[in-house]
């Protein structure tokens, strides 16, 4: 009896698993499309039916009858153990690019350990000892990130963003200060939140629902009290979807967004730091006294009137040659075409200082990967809170020369990073 019971325990396990969709958590993949498109995320979820995954936060789920073949992608630390499997002992260079790669792709204690076997047999490289330093400040801001003990920073002291490792100097002269306010932020995230994909925690006020009701109850047929009660149950993003479908405008500044919508929480998470700050907002560069007319802020980096200034000001620059961020022609954009080398992009980044690519080429993953980004903002150039925020764009005398001609020798640094951004998906609601 209790082996039949054993077996029908066993039988109900199985059909639980089978019918419960397959978790695999850490590993990327991409779907190659029947129409020929291909996307690449985080692998959620897969099924007989469907897969699903998470692409710059962005959860997508597509059937399988669109879906002409599945591939797994080898995870970042894998591919440094092949990488490092690879090198000989005494190869400097493929070591070094191994470490580099972990580092730029999280694995930073896999970088930290090939970086202290490379510091001890080659003491004199620099270029070993400034990455070893710039591993070691991640880890300890990670540490501090996730709560670990760690000494509490000095009082009065602003944190210091490093490049290369190296702590950038202080600027010399006064540098903007106006960013933006609590409410230009929420009004940001209102107009970036794209109810059809993953929507952000939505707070609307009563009175705002009350005001919504006698305005434009006829519009949203919400006339009746039935209809306002069952309006009231819903969750704050969907309350806020029919405000958005009846262009009750004058309510958007007064709900409240507790949260970056995805497209902003991929620029926080994976653009922010790592390139708009560290590579193009150095103090010997955009972040300092001779930026020029596009700045970049660099105090207090994590704070959300860093992170929504720096984003709105490349949301809204424009040049003779184009935008910033061109919602229209996302590869064209110059944040990412300044960051190729000269001889591959459209419009070359000046030829100033000690300038270097920050891509390899237009197929270099972390190239692909900004460009699918600014297609998942929304489909208009200039967005309305473009002209309702007030805010006066930053700009600063500048020495740096127009754009040249490619400069001969120039090549990017090594190692792509493995995070994939979002593809443009469906139009939003015209808000």
């Amino acid at each position: 009896m209790k082996s039949i019971h054993r077996a029908i325990g066993w039988g109900l396990t199985c059909a639980l698993l089978l019918a419960t969709p397959v978790l695999l958590w850490a590993r990327d993949a991409e779907l190659e499309l029947k129409d020929g498109r291909k996307l690449k995320g985080e692998l959620v979820s897969e099924t007989d039916k469907a897969v699903t995954l998470k692409i710059a936060g962005i959860t997508t789920t597509v059937v399988r009858e669109d879906i002409a073949k599945v591939a797994y992608i080898k995870t970042a630390a894998e591919q440094f153990k092949e990488m490092r499997a690879a090198a000989k002992d005494e190869d400097l260079d493929g070591r070094y690019n191994a470490a580099y790669f972990a580092f730029q792709n999280g694995e930073l204690q896999l970088a930290k350990a090939e970086l202290a076997d490379l510091k001890k047999r080659w003491p004199e490289v620099n270029r070993v000892k400034l990455l070893s330093d710039l591993v070691d400040q991640n880890i300890k801001g990670r540490d501090q990130t996730s709560g670990a003990h760690a000494p509490p920073p000095k009082p009065d002291v602003k944190p210091v963003v490093k490049v290369d490792g190296k702590a950038d100097p202080k600027p010399a002269g006064p540098l903007p200060t106006n960013v933006l306010t609590a409410a230009d932020v929420n009004l940001i995230r209102v107009y970036e939140i794209d109810p059809a994909g993953e929507p952000a925690r939505v707070s609307v006020p009563r009175e705002v629902q009350d005001t919504f009701f006698k305005d434009y109850g006829d519009k949203a047929g919400l006339t009746t009290r039935a209809d306002q009660e069952r309006f009231r149950t819903l969750k704050g993003w969907q309350q806020l979807d029919a405000i958005f479908k009846a262009r009750a405008r004058e309510l958007y500044p007064k709900v409240k967004v507790e949260e970056d919508p995805a497209p902003l929480a991929a620029f926080r998470k994976e653009i922010h730091r790592s390139y708009v700050l560290q590579y193009c907002g150095s103090v010997a560069c955009h972040g300092g006294p001779e930026a020029g007319k596009y700045f970049v802020f660099r105090d207090d980096p994590n704070m959300d009137a860093t992170v929504y200034t720096n984003f709105f000001v490349a949301r809204k620059f424009e040049t003779s040659r184009g935008y910033m961020i061109d919602v229209a022609q996302p590869e064209k954009s110059l944040l990412v075409q300044f960051g190729l080398p000269r001889s591959v992009a459209t419009y070359a980044h000046p030829d100033v200082g000690d300038w270097s690519p920050n891509f390899r080429s237009e197929r270099d993953p972390r190239f692909e990967n900004m460009v699918q980004w600014v297609g998942t903002l929304g489909r208009q150039q200039v967005v309305p809170y473009m002209t309702l925020v007030d805010y006066k764009m930053p700009a600063l005398p500048s020495k740096l020369p127009a754009a040249t001609q490619p400069a001969a020798g120039k090549e990017a640094a090594p190692a792509p990073s493995a995070k994939p951004a979002a593809p443009a998906g469906p139009t939003k609601v015209v808000k």
